[in-house]
């Protein structure tokens, strides 16, 4: 299906430009669409938003180098595509508090 080929490769495009300042109207106007488009598209194939997938990736990176690195958490931040460290913290926090509730 032509649609959710569409909707693979802008994951794909996610995977491997995760550590950019992405804006999503440009991710859609990359691929020749609209971004209310890609979001519905994305969203129908993967059940998460490409902004939401997009988080997840930076905050996942994020963890692995927490954990197997001593790099200042400002470094990891930037490594991952956030250029405000205190955001990116809470961010970070939001994400495992959500996933550790559920659990």
């Amino acid at each position: 299906n032509v649609k959710y080929s569409l909707a693979e490769e802008i994951r794909l495009y996610l995977d491997l430009n995760y550590q950019y300042n992405l804006k999503m109207s440009e991710i859609a106007d990359k691929f020749g669409i609209h971004a209310n488009y890609m979001t519905r598209l994305f969203h129908q194939k993967f059940d998460v938003s490409p902004k939401q997938y997009l988080l997840s990736i930076k905050l996942k990176k994020a963890a692995g180098l927490l954990q197997s690195t001593n790099l200042p958490v400002s470094t990891i931040a930037a490594s991952v595509g956030f250029i405000d460290a205190l955001a990116f913290s809470k961010k970070l926090f939001q994400f495992f508090f959500f996933i550790i509730s559920f659990e």
